[in-house]
């Protein structure tokens, strides 16, 4: 009984998340803009990954995160990411779909746009919930993709993802909340394709 409560809990407030407007929908149409994230199958962003053990640099290596395919969920196109992730947008903000045991898919929001710093709480696992911190920067880092701004989103665990309006995740940094944020991982984009 307890889940089913917890999973109509989610259900409505993913329904209150998702609910857009009429003018905003219009807008994001005419803007031509590829969104906070460029969603589309067959963009892929190449990374290279710098893994630290004990706050030492143990590795190097490059990686590639693809869009593979298109799914759909509640009458939405998700997209479908090589490992698995299944995002979606809906107006400025980006989604990942997560599942509970039960089966059902929920919606949590990934990145998003702000003028000024707020907090979201992110679900995965199904039932761990992770507080997260998205704000503005006043300028983008370095890169060559000059995105029109920049937003960075961080968690209690010394993690943060850097995002780039309209070409995706500059830098991040995974780091492991039981290593007392000694063990982690910085991503750094090298190079982005889009169809």
């Amino acid at each position: 009984m307890k889940g089913n409560l917890y999973s109509i809990s989610v259900f409505f407030l993913s329904v209150l998340f998702l609910d857009e407007s009429s003018c905003n929908r219009q807008a994001a149409a005419s803007s031509g803009s590829k969104g906070i994230y460029p969603l589309n199958v067959g963009n892929y962003w190449i990374y290279k990954d710098s893994t630290f053990t004990e706050s030492k640099l143990v590795s190097i290596a490059n990686d590639t995160d693809k869009i593979v395919r298109a799914g759909e969920w509640n009458g939405r196109t998700t997209f479908i990411f090589d490992d698995g992730r299944e995002w979606f947008s809906s107006g400025d903000t980006v989604y990942q779909l997560g599942a509970q045991r039960t089966g059902a898919k929920y919606p949590s929001p990934v990145m998003m746009v702000t003028e000024k710093e707020s907090k979201f709480n992110f679900l995965f696992g199904g039932d761990v919930l992770v507080q997260k911190t998205i704000e503005k920067l006043p300028s983008c880092p370095e890169n060559r993709w000059n995105p029109s701004a920049c937003y960075k989103i961080s968690d209690s665990c010394g993690g943060y993802m850097i995002n780039g309006y309209g070409v995706g995740i500059l830098r991040e940094k995974k780091s492991d909340c039981f290593s007392n944020k000694s063990n982690y991982v910085i991503r750094t984009l090298t190079d982005v394709h889009f169809q």
